[in-house]
């Protein structure tokens, strides 16, 4: 799950296209996690006053209207704006599994930081926020953007599954096209947490 705060209002963004499992026997692998999966591969979830305005599908569609993600609509979130970029699993799960969540890693922010990036400004280590400026180019020309970009630890985030319900059973690593039960390696991109609903039972 990655935040990004930015000062200009944002539409839904497309996000990346993956690759289509074409060897079955994969699933039978260790190293890999297979899960079911609604309406496409990720969701966008738009937050303004701390709380759930939009959730969109990869296509664009609103999804707050499903019941499994009425929840969303309940949460508060610990920040007055952000676009959310997450993933949807079925109600049930894989193994009874109801949810795979991955966030930005706190930990590797924390380690490649320096003193100077604190005194600066760029890092805040109270909220984990990193502060920067994110250029692309465009057929106009080069664009720029400030973004606020929060990182997490597996703590706050389990608290924050267990105000809405979940407990949480792993904390794995994250980084892309790593994804697999292992240890949580603390200079990786992102953190992977597995949650049930809590008394909920394989």
């Amino acid at each position: 799950m990655r935040c990004l705060i930015a000062w200009e209002p944002m539409p839904f963004i497309p996000p990346m296209l993956t690759s289509r499992l074409a060897d079955a026997a994969l699933l039978a692998d260790p190293r890999y996690v297979a899960k079911p999966k609604l309406d496409g591969q990720r969701a966008q979830v738009h937050v303004e006053r701390g709380r759930t305005v939009a959730v969109y599908s990869r296509p664009g569609r609103e999804l707050r209207r499903h019941r499994g993600l009425a929840w969303l609509r309940d949460v508060r979130w610990p920040l007055s704006a952000a676009i959310r970029d997450g993933e949807l699993f079925s109600g049930e799960g894989a193994e009874g599994i109801d949810a795979i969540l991955t966030a930005r890693n706190g930990f590797s922010a924390i380690r490649r930081l320096s003193q100077a990036d604190l005194e600066s400004g760029r890092f805040n280590p109270l909220t984990l926020v990193e502060t920067f400026t994110k250029e692309w180019q465009t057929p106009e020309g080069k664009k720029s953007s400030l973004v606020k970009e929060r990182r997490y630890l597996p703590s706050e985030l389990a608290r924050y599954l267990r105000q809405v319900g979940f407990s949480v059973e792993h904390v794995w690593g994250g980084t892309a096209g790593r994804w697999a039960r292992r240890t949580l390696e603390l200079d990786e991109a992102e953190i992977m947490l597995v949650a049930r609903k809590a008394g909920r039972t394989i």
